[in-house]
This record gives structure tokens, sequence and C-alpha cells, in this order.
């Protein structure tokens, strides 16, 4: 094993954020940039007491607007109209920051957290702003609408889309099979038959370099799981580096071994993250976490996103396109919340019940963030912007799902994907 983990490791925001809050409610820009040429580039109670079905508390948003974003804030923020590569340092935070009376903002409402344990989920309610229909990672892999093929580089495979429909793979998403398990670092819209394109990656299971059982060792075909915690996410994500991801994904193993009072590592391949995740134990450990928490409230409006919050405290916060996107990634969602809960279960304590308006402030801290002077783009079809403050990291994803026409700028074809807050 010693020889297999160390031929393994060798092998081996977005755009303005203009924030307008009421009482328990945010709202945000919602239009943004992608190019549309050929994909292929590179006074609170126990929070650790069960509550009951999550209760409104804001009113319902208003319907979806146009999704436009106006020409001098498109500027504003590094996009067409400005010399790539020029990007500011960040938002404007006082005054200043003025909402242009036709730039459509979105609006946040929240809902009274649903708790099991020491685990709270704040559903986000807010309008739609992604049109069109997309498969999961996991739907494409199970209906075989996409192909991933092993390449013998840990940290670039190639896909393609076979299927007449969009796919969206959410980064963190982990993807099984190969010569090793491999996370995806960004937010991605594969568009139908796009011909074999590049994707970037990162190991998740440091000691096998072949193929395993019951898993081709030329392709990947399951999406069950994804990244567990911020450290994980910002690993892939932010900083973009395996060692630290193979560093994060030890460190979580450990805490589950912990937590669960017995190894959780699979025999067959003792680094994979994707095997703890279903370990017995572990997933029996997290049965009543979601079996309280999963079902989304459909009678308290359009459900777009949710905050995680562990031990009292706030860890993220996704907001997606729209609700029917957000219902799909769901389950998989709350899986990965629900072991990392587990993980860090604190016997015998009790934490205070993080509120609405918590998940609104710290929503709210992302407009000091200051954008981070590297390139937006992802390919052609896909852009990420990425803010940093004090406090939270902030991304955001787009995609231009559909051709831009002779006329059309690329904010009329782009659409904002996923809004990820990470805590510090």
């Amino acid at each position: 094993m010693k020889n297999g983990r160390l031929v393994g490791r060798v092998a081996c925001f977005s755009a303005m954020m203009l924030l307008a809050c009421g009482a328990f409610s945010c709202s945000q820009d919602q239009g943004q940039n992608a190019g549309s040429q050929r994909q292929g580039g590179q006074p609170r109670q126990a929070a650790n007491q069960d509550q009951g079905q999550p209760q409104a508390q804001a009113p319902n948003p208003p319907n979806a607007q146009r999704n436009l974003t106006p020409p001098q804030v498109q500027q504003a923020i590094g996009q067409p109209g400005g010399q790539q590569g020029q990007r500011p340092a960040g938002p404007p935070t006082g005054p200043e920051a003025k909402i242009d009376e036709d730039f459509k903002i979105r609006e946040f409402s929240f809902l009274v957290p649903a708790t099991h344990e020491n685990l709270q989920i704040v559903f986000i309610m807010g309008a739609n702003v992604l049109g069109g229909d997309f498969l999961s990672l996991q739907e494409a892999l199970e209906a075989k609408a996409l192909v991933i093929h092993e390449t013998g580089n840990v940290n670039q495979l190639t896909l393609e889309n076979v299927s007449d429909k969009n796919i969206f793979i959410q980064s963190g998403d982990i993807i099984r099979g190969g010569k090793q398990d491999r996370t995806c670092p960004n937010d991605l819209v594969i568009l139908p038959h796009s011909g074999k394109i590049p994707l970037a990656s990162f190991c998740v299971e440091s000691g096998r370099w072949s193929g395993r059982k019951g898993n081709s060792p030329d392709k990947f075909d399951a999406s069950n799981n994804m990244l567990l915690n911020n450290s994980q996410k910002i690993a892939a994500r932010v900083n973009k580096g395996q060692s630290e991801v193979w560093r994060e994904v030890e460190a979580s193993q450990a805490k589950l071994e912990k937590a669960a009072g017995q190894s959780v590592k699979a025999a067959e391949s003792p680094s994979s993250l994707e095997l703890t995740m279903d370990n017995e134990k572990v997933k029996k450990s997290i049965d009543a976490y979601t079996e309280k928490l999963s079902k989304l409230p459909a009678d308290k409006g359009n459900i777009v996103g949710f905050a995680t919050v562990i031990n009292g405290k706030i860890q993220t916060i996704d907001v997606y396109g729209s609700s029917a996107l957000f219902a799909k990634l769901w389950p998989k969602l709350l899986k990965s919340a629900s072991v990392e809960a587990f993980a860090n279960v604190k016997k015998d304590e009790k934490f205070a019940a993080v509120i609405p308006d918590d998940v609104r402030k710290f929503m709210l801290d992302a407009r000091a963030a200051k954008m981070h002077n590297r390139d937006t783009k992802v390919d052609a079809v896909n852009n990420e912007y990425y803010y940093e403050s004090d406090k939270v990291h902030y991304l955001r994803s787009t995609a231009s799902t559909q051709p831009a026409g002779p006329n059309a700028t690329a904010s009329e074809t782009s659409q904002v994907m996923h809004d990820q807050y990470i805590a510090k």
C-alpha cells in the first residue's frame, strides 16, 4: 500500500454584490458574463434540539425579472467592455454603491431553521433567475448521458456530454472510478453534444493508482458524494492545491473515526474519501439527520438554497439559479452536511441557535469582499468570480447555456448558476 500511495501521489465575485436588505430579506444582482464560443478551455434557544418544519420568516419574493446586466455594471466588474485581465479591487461598499433602476436585483428571504442535533439548515427563498432544465452530474452518469474518461493525469480528465440536455457539475462533486476517485473544483455547465473536453480535477484517494473492484479503471461511473467541509472546499476551489486536498481528506477521516469510535477506512482503499463516506457506520450515524431534514418545505415558497450551520456556526451558504436545480442537488448536499455534522458532534454540549438574520448578515459581509485578480474564465462557457473578505470566501459561477446572436451581449446569454459563501 505504501508503494501504491507513493505512486498515487506522484501520478497525481463574481459580479458586483449589490445587496439591499429588509428585516429578513436580502437582495443580490443576477446578471453575469460568460462567452458563447465552443466549450473546451481549461436570545436564542438551544440549537441542538429537534424542531419541527421550518416556518416562513418573510413574505415570498417577487417573480424573476429578466436576466440582464447593464453595460456600465459589466465594465465596473471587469467584464466585456474593458480589457481582459483588468479587474477592480472589489465592489463599492459605501453610499456610492447605488443600484441602477434598470439593474434588476434578486431578493431573498429566510426560513426559521430546521434542526437535528448539532446541524441546522436555514432554507433560503428567492426568485428563479436560471432558465432551462439541467441534469445533475449524478443523473447524467446514471443515464449514461455523460462519459468521463481517465487520462492518467491526476489533475485533468476528459468528458463528453452525449445527450441533448445541459449538464451541471457542482464544485466539490466526487466522481468514483478510474485509477483514483476525483473531485471537481469548479462549477461547470456542459453543453449538449459537447465533444470531448478537458475536466480539471483533484484526487481524493491518494493511495491507489489502478483499477478498483467494481469500477472501471478507464472511466468514472458514479457521483453520489461530495466534499465535506470548508477546509476541503477551500483546498480544492480556492487554493487549488492537490497536497492540501489530500491533507484535508486525511483530517476528515481521522475526525470521522473518532466520532464513530472505529475505523471508517475501506480495506480495498484506505485513503478513499468516497469509500469512507459510504462506510456502514457512517451511513447509519447520519440516517437520523437525513430523515429529519431531507423534506423540502414545498409550501413555504421558492427554495433556491440553504445555509449549513454546525455547532452553532454558519459554515457555508449555497444559493442556486433556480429551485428546480437546487431540488436535484439537495440530497447530496444534505448528505455531505450530515456527515460533517456527525464528524463534529460534541456530546452534551448546547449551542446558540442561528436565526435568519444571522444568515442575512453573513451574506452581507461579502459586500466588503475584494475581487481576486485571477482569470474568471473557466472555459468558453463557464466563468467563476472569486471575492474574499476577512470572514468569508465568496464565489459565483455563471454560464452561457445558449449561443449569442450577432447583436446579443454576453449578459443576455449568461445565467447565474451558483453562489457559494464559505466561512473562514
